[in-house]
C-alpha cells in the first residue's frame, strides 16, 4: 500500500537537511516532488444556464403549444421557449 502522507512528511525532513546543508537546488527539486504529492481542488467549469427554468404555466404553454401545433418538432418547440428539447419531450410527457 502506497502512504503517501507519510513519504510528503519524509521528503519535507530531507528537503529541510538539504536547505540546511546549503543545498538549494536539490531543496527545491525535493520542493517541486511534495508538490506533485497533492490533489489539485476540482474547478466547476460548468456553463451557465442558457435556458428558461421549466415551471407548472411554462409546461402547461409548451404542452399546449404542442397540441396546436402537432407538425412542430421538439427542437423548434425548444428553440420557441428557450428551452432545451429534453425539458419540451417531459413537458409533453407528463415528466416533473
Amino acid at each position: 500500500m502506497s502512504d503517501i502522507a507519510t513519504a510528503r512528511a519524509i521528503l519535507h525532513e530531507v528537503k529541510e537537511r538539504l536547505f540546511a546543508d546549503g543545498n538549494q537546488q536539490d531543496g527545491m527539486a525535493v520542493s517541486v516532488a511534495i508538490a506533485h504529492m497533492y490533489r489539485r481542488k476540482h474547478r466547476d467549469r460548468r456553463a451557465p444556464a442558457s435556458s428558461a427554468t421549466i415551471t407548472p404555466e411554462l409546461r402547461a404553454e409548451i404542452r399546449a403549444y404542442a397540441e396546436a401545433n402537432p407538425q412542430v418538432s421538439l427542437t423548434r418547440i425548444a428553440e420557441r421557449f428557450q428551452v432545451n428539447s429534453g425539458r419540451v419531450s417531459e413537458a409533453l410527457a407528463g415528466d416533473a
